[in-house]
C-alpha cells in the first residue's frame, strides 16, 4: 500500500552519471505525481470493499498487498519499500478498471436502465445493488421486501459542492413506473450535511420522516409489506442505534409488484418546470445491506419468502452497476454472500489518480532497473 542514506546517495551519482539531465525534471515530475494519486487515494478510503467489488464483479484476483493496510498510503502502506507490491502489479491494478468501463427537493425515480452488462447484470444511471424480477407475463408477484444497512458517511466527490446519497429497499421500479419504497438519504450542500428518512408511494414523491433523527453510524431496517386482502401497503422503517421507528399503510395505485430491490441510489430533483435532474452522486465509501429477505406469491396464491438468491426458481436475481450513460462506472455491488441475503454497494472514486500512480510506479521500475537501485 528502507533504503540506507548511503546507499541511497552512491546510487544516485551513479543514475546522474549516467542519465541525461533531460531526465531529471521528469523523474521529479514522476515522483510529484505519485505523492499526489497517492494523497488523492487515500482520501476515498479505498478499502477492503473496494477489491472485493471490482475482483468479484470482474472475476480478476488483484495484488492483495495493495490493500493490506486498508487505505493506500505512503506512511502506513510502505508502499515503495513492500517486496510482493512490484511495479508490474500495480500496473496490473488499472486493469479490470480499464475493463469496467472506469478509465474513461429530492425524488425518487425509477430505475433508468443503460442496457444488461452480462447476463444476470444491469447497468442504471441511478441505482447499484440487486433486484429480484419478474417478468410481465408472469403471474408472480412480490408481496415483501426488508433489509438492513448501516448508515455511511458521505462525502462530496471532487468538483462538486452538492451531491446526495440514498439507501433503501422496496417494491417496484426496476421494470414498472410504481414505487413503493422507504429508506435513508443523505444531502450535502456546501458545508451542511443532513441525513433523514423517507418513504415513497406511487404517484406521490417522496416524504420526508422528521420523526427519526438519522445519523452516520445507524443501523437501519426497514421493509415494505403487501397486504392482499386490502391492497394496503406497510412501509416500516427503524433507526435500531436511536431508538426511532416509523410506519404507515398506504393504498396501492396500478402497482405491478413485479420486483424487489435493495438500492444505493442517485435521487433525482424535481425542477420548478415539473422535469427532473439526476444529482451527483455523493461519494459514500461502501455500504452493507444484510439479513434481506423478499416474499413472491405464484399464481395460486402460495407464498415463498427467502433471502435475494433464495426465490431464483420464481424470479430472475439480478445485480446493478452504477455508471453514467457514457460509461464510467460510479458504484458497483459485490456479489452475493451470507446464503444469499447481504452484498456491499461500493463507490467508486474518479480513477485518473489510480492511472497515475500505476503507470507511474511501472515508470519507477524501469529506472531503476536500468540504474540498478535496489527494489
Amino acid at each position: 500500500m528502507a533504503i540506507s542514506d548511503n546507499l541511497y546517495q552512491d546510487e544516485t551519482t551513479k543514475i546522474y552519471s549516467r542519465t541525461p539531465l533531460i531526465c531529471i525534471p521528469l523523474i521529479g515530475a514522476i515522483f510529484f505525481g505519485i505523492f499526489l494519486a497517492i494523497h488523492i487515494f487515500s482520501y476515498y478510503h479505498t478499502s477492503w470493499e473496494m477489491y472485493e467489488a471490482i475482483s468479484e464483479r470482474y472475476g480478476r484476483e488483484l495484488d492483495m498487498s495493495l490493500f493490506s493496510c486498508g487505505k493506500l498510503t505512503a506512511k502506513n502502506c510502505r508502499l515503495y519499500s513492500t517486496p510482493t507490491t512490484s511495479a508490474w502489479r500495480l500496473a496490473l491494478l488499472a486493469v479490470p478498471l480499464a475493463a469496467a468501463g472506469v478509465m474513461s427537493n429530492p425524488g425518487y425515480a425509477t430505475a433508468t436502465m443503460i442496457g444488461s452488462a452480462s447476463a444476470g447484470a444491469y447497468a442504471s444511471t441511478n441505482w447499484s445493488g440487486y433486484a429480484d424480477v419478474v417478468s410481465s407475463s408472469s403471474s408472480n408477484t412480490f408481496t415483501a421486501v426488508s433489509g438492513q444497512w448501516t448508515v455511511p458517511t458521505v462525502k462530496e466527490p471532487t468538483g462538486s459542492s452538492s451531491a446526495y446519497s440514498a439507501f433503501w429497499v422496496g417494491l417496484d421500479g426496476f421494470n414498472s413506473n410504481t414505487v413503493e419504497q422507504t429508506g435513508i438519504e443523505a444531502q450535502i450542500s456546501g458545508n451542511t450535511t443532513t441525513y433523514y428518512a423517507w418513504y415513497e408511494m406511487y404517484p406521490l414523491a417522496e416524504t420526508p420522516i422528521n420523526s427519526i433523527t438519522v445519523n452516520p453510524g445507524d443501523t437501519i431496517t426497514a421493509s415494505v409489506n403487501y397486504n392482499t386482502s386490502t391492497g394496503n401497503f406497510t412501509l416500516a422503517i427503524n433507526d435500531v442505534t436511536s431508538g426511532g421507528s416509523y410506519s404507515i399503510s398506504e393504498p396501492g395505485s396500478g402497482d405491478a409488484r413485479s420486483s424487489a430491490e435493495w438500492i444505493a441510489e442517485a435521487p433525482t430533483i424535481q425542477n420548478r418546470d415539473g422535469s427532473q435532474s439526476l444529482t451527483t452522486l455523493a461519494n459514500f465509501g461502501s455500504v452493507v445491506f444484510s439479513n434481506a429477505s423478499v416474499s413472491i406469491a405464484n399464481s395460486s396464491g402460495t407464498v415463498t419468502t427467502g433471502s435475494i438468491s433464495a426465490i431464483s426458481s420464481l424470479a430472475s436475481v439480478d445485480s446493478i452497476q452504477m455508471q453514467t450513460s457514457g460509461g464510467k462506472l460510479e458504484a458497483i455491488p459485490s456479489g452475493l454472500r451470507s446464503n444469499g441475503s447481504a452484498f456491499t454497494v461500493t463507490y467508486v472514486p474518479e480513477p485518473a489518480p489510480l492511472a497515475l500512480l500505476a503507470f507511474g510506479a511501472a515508470a519507477i521500475s524501469l529506472l531503476r532497473r536500468r540504474a540498478k537501485l535496489p527494489q
